[in-house]
């Protein structure tokens, strides 16, 4: 797991975008390298298609296919 440095990414009003999207992708390649079937269930809302994006960019850093589909 790669270390971040969260020095100079906090604002005013709280955590950066940036910031938070740095986390959001420490926490889902954690889960994708720590469990044998992880699942993520996309209601086609906003916030499930941003952790969907999480998760696509997350396999592609981490150089593994996207967990399969459910149908």
């Amino acid at each position: 797991m790669e270390n971040i440095s969260m020095e100079g990414i906090r604002i005013e009003s709280g955590l950066s975008l940036d910031a938070k999207e740095k986390i959001g992708l420490i926490v889902v390649k954690d889960a994708l390298t720590r469990y044998k079937r992880p699942t993520v269930v996309w209601s086609g809302g906003k916030d499930s298609t941003v952790v969907l994006d999480l998760v696509r960019r997350a396999c592609s850093e981490l150089k593994m296919a996207m967990p399969p589909s459910l149908n």
